[in-house]
């Protein structure tokens, strides 16, 4: 089972990085993700595997991804996770606002200026 931690309902995918030694024709799809703009909510699977997460990614243009679970990093304008294959870079655009799975507080991410 899997909770949700968090809510970004806009962000842009920065870039994706090939991480295993997955044949590159199996892999190359994920390319098509760099650009894209929509929404991402961050689970955290449950204990057996603590701490790790994976990442729906829903895009404006219809696309859409499940990614497998990794190590994510949050900042206030990125989110990063690496998973087996891939390492997924996304910015998140300004005035988001992030929902807590958990408590249900909707708390205001920093704005960036420009």
């Amino acid at each position: 089972m899997a909770t949700i931690i968090a809510t970004y309902p806009r962000v842009k995918v920065l870039s994706v990085s090939k991480q295993s030694e997955m044949d590159y024709d199996d892999w190359r799809w994920r390319e098509d993700l760099v650009g894209q703009i929509g929404s991402v909510e961050v689970y955290e699977v449950a204990k057996k595997i603590f701490k790790r997460h994976f990442i729906m990614f829903d895009s404006d243009s219809d696309f859409y991804l499940n990614t497998g679970c990794g190590e994510t990093q949050i900042t206030d304008d990125r989110i990063d996770l690496i998973t087996t294959n891939t390492e997924y870079v996304f910015e998140i655009l300004s005035e988001n606002r992030q929902y807590d799975g958990v408590s249900g507080d909707i708390s205001a991410q920093s704005v960036k200026e420009g």
